[in-house]
Order: C-alpha cells, then structure tokens, then sequence
C-alpha cells in the first residue's frame, strides 16, 4: 500500500526555470559533480573465445526498469588492457551517447545492478557516481530528466545517428538532496515502482491471455464452424486439419480473382493495418507515412473488397476495406468469383498469417520473406464452408472480437495509467515536491 507524502516543511528557489522551488536544505549544483568521469565504451572484435566477454548494448537496457536485462546475450573479444580500464562494477551509473530517434532520444540513463565482468558499446558511456551521491537515487534523477526531455537539449544530429554532447548535458543543473536523503529517495522508489511494476506485468499477462484466446476463437471458428457437435473429416490439408464433413475447398483461384480498377478523382487513400482493419488512412493515423507526388500504379479499392498488402501480410496486413478508395500497388485487391463472404476469409487469411503458414510459404518463393505473392496464393486450397455458415462465422467472429478488443483497451488504459503515475511519483520524489523520508523508513521496515 502506498504511504502518502506531505510537502517539504520549507522551500526555496532553485533559479531553475523547469525545477522551481526545492526544499530549503537542499543545494543546486551541476551533474558532472554527481559522477566521477564519463568514459567511453567499446566494442571490440568479434569472439574468439580467449578474451570474451559479454557487452552491453542500447538493445538490453530496460527502459521501464532503467536496469540491464540479464543475461547479457553479446559475447565481443576484448583485449586485456582494454577490458581492465572498461570492466563494468555493480552500481555504475549507463549512459546512451549515440543512437535513438525522434520517438526515443538518445540519452537514457540505467544501473547496472549485475555483478558480472561486462564492459559497455562504443555506443554507451560509464558514469560512476562521485563519492556523497547515491547511484539508485541518480539514476531515477536521470529517468525524470529524460521525461522531460532535459536531454534533447544536447543532442547533436550530423547523420542519421542522434549523439549526446554529454559535457553539455552534464553541465545541466538540478536540485540535489544530502546522501542520507538520496537513500530515503531511493528506497522509497524502489519500493513504489516494484509494486507498480508488479501490478503492470499482471495486466501484461493478462493482454497475452487475451490475445492467445482471440487468436484461439478465430482459429477454431474458421477451420471447425460454430457448430460444435458437427461430424469432421480430414481435409487432406496439412494446416487446416479437421473441417466439418460437409464443407468443401478448393484452390483461392477458383475463389477469388485479383482487380485491378482505374482510380476516381475523389478517392482517399485505404491502407492495410497489421491488426486485420482496412480503412481510409484518414480514419486511422496520417503519421508515419509517404505520401506520393505521382500516385503510379494506384488502384481502386470498393468497400467489401480483400485487401492484402504484399509486403506484409504475413505480418497479418490482411483484411476487408471498410470504405471505397484507392490503394498503391503494393496491395492485391481480390473480389470472390463464387457466392462468398470476403469477411470470413479475411479472417481466415489472418488466421493463416498469424499462424505464420503464409510466412512459411513467402520463404519457400524467393529469400525475401516479407514478400506476399498472389501468384502463388491463387493456388492455396482453402476451405469453402456454406454460404450461410460463412455469414454466421464472420458475424460471431466481429460480435466476440469486438468484445475482447474492449477488454484489451480497458487494460492498455491502466497499464497507461500505471506508467503515467509512476513517472509522476518518480518526479515528485526527485524534485522534492514531496517528503519521502518517513515513508521511505516505512517501505524499508
């Protein structure tokens, strides 16, 4: 149960405009008076298995956690000299000087907490705390600066590789509380996040159970019907199995054909999402995409139509246009040559995707596995269940996936929530815009 925490009896200015006022004990000063050096990384030659050793990397700092995942999975050869100046020490403070992007800026701060020989990438820096500072405390002092994005402010941008001018950054000034409050601080962080941390992996697991039993529903209602007593045969089909005896299958050519329809002056553009929804882009998210000059080769699209985008769909770009519009020609657009319910076999060729059965096949056309051919698709045999029975599934499937996407935002919302109140309670902590001290004894005890 979290403790409350009451205001600092008295404050003063810090003459930090984002900081304002700081407890009245506390003192002002610069970073680079928090650590000892900031030494670069390295990175070595490839194993030899004489003078490996494992290297942390960007890639294993949890950035939730602001700590190293453990193991270390990169093995690099590093000579002895190199290696005695860069080994790694439990409770050294990690720094990212190279890397990030506009949505993750380079800058991150974790802990090492692992007590294993390590040395760091040329694409981190060693910054061990200076004596009087508490690294755990520095450490969510660093998590609150990046959230307020203190870092972006030395970041230095030539290629397309961000670099932090870490003398810069470490000239930043900040509020900085004596060692035995930096303690308090921390362990009351500790404490707080843990819990938040172990309620946010609850709701993780959760997600997971959602998405295993949606991927289950679709899976047994579009190779086995809805029907649960109905008699089964073997489809002779090595990922399809058993489908009820009376439905038939034959080849997606037989099924579907591919359009190929001239654009109208008025259409949007539709784009295929990995979670099975077509839609004009417009409806969806415009960021994130190229727009074209000269829309070569676009095509039309009708509401109804099946959409499968050719570069991802065994990613599941998979699905049914919910609009009229036009699409590039990375897109197959395929109308049913038979009666058909283009809803029931969008789930279908989702089911297939995710069940990587359409992957599988990618690989088995050229070594570009991204790649979706309908060429070859067109031969697939899939199931071919009564028209009625095709209608009944794909409703069952929109009622019930409806039903669990409501579930699976209510949760996305906490865990957003979750996160949202971590990082308050971290800010509060660190800038003194609460008292911590006797809740810290408190979550100790």
């Amino acid at each position: 149960m979290t403790v409350q925490c009451s205001p600092y009896p008295a404050y003063k200015p810090s003459g930090i405009p984002w900081l304002g006022d700081i407890p009245a004990h506390w003192k002002v000063g610069k970073l680079k008076q928090t650590i000892m050096f900031c030494q670069n990384g390295i990175w070595g030659d490839e194993p030899d298995g004489k003078k490996d050793l494992p290297c942390v990397r960007v890639a294993d700092f949890d950035r939730t956690r602001n700590r190293i995942n453990s193991p270390i999975p990169t093995l690099r050869s590093i000579p002895i000299t190199d290696a005695s100046r860069r080994m790694l020490k439990n409770n050294d403070l990690l720094i990212e000087k190279s890397g990030g992007g506009d949505s993750q800026p380079v800058g991150t701060v974790v802990l090492f907490d692992l007590n294993v020989s390590a040395v760091c990438s040329n694409f981190i820096a060693r910054i061990p705390a200076a004596p009087g500072y508490f690294p755990s405390f520095l450490c969510y002092l660093h998590t609150f600066l990046y959230s307020i994005r203190i870092n972006t402010k030395s970041i230095k941008q030539n290629t397309g590789i961000q670099n932090l001018d870490t003398e810069a950054y470490f000239s930043e000034f900040v509020g900085l509380p004596p060692l035995p409050e930096q303690q308090a601080i921390a362990a009351y962080l500790d404490g707080e996040t843990a819990r938040l941390d172990a309620l946010a992996d609850r709701y993780r697991r959760l997600l997971a159970l959602l998405d295993e039993k949606r991927r289950t529903l679709i899976t047994h209602a579009v190779t086995r019907g809805l029907n649960p007593t109905v008699p089964l045969k073997d489809s002779g089909i090595e990922w399809l199995g058993q489908i009820p005896a009376h439905w038939i299958f034959d080849r997606a050519k037989f099924i579907f054909r591919k359009m190929s329809r001239p654009t109208r002056e008025e259409d949007d553009v539709v784009t295929a999402f990995r979670d099975g929804t077509v839609t004009l882009r417009s409806n969806r998210r415009t960021e994130g995409f190229t727009f074209s000059i000269k829309e070569i080769g676009y095509q039309g699209v009708r509401k109804g139509d099946l959409v499968i985008h050719q570069m991802d769909g065994f990613a599941g770009a998979i699905g049914v246009s919910d609009s009229d519009g036009k699409c590039t020609p990375i897109y197959s657009i395929c109308t049913p040559i038979i009666p058909a319910i283009t809803h029931y076999y969008g789930y279908l060729l989702r089911h297939m995707a995710k069940s990587d059965f359409i992957l599988s096949l990618a690989k088995g056309i050229r070594e570009r596995s991204s790649d979706f051919r309908f060429d070859v698709f067109r031969e697939l045999v899939l199931p071919i269940p009564p028209l009625p029975e095709q209608q009944a599934i794909a409703a069952y499937l929109d009622q019930e996936t409806t039903r669990l996407d409501g579930l699976k935002t209510k949760i996305e919302t906490l865990l957003a929530r979750l996160a949202e109140y971590r990082a308050a309670l971290i800010s509060a902590a660190v800038t003194g815009k609460m008292d911590v001290r006797d809740a810290a004894f408190e979550t100790i005890q």
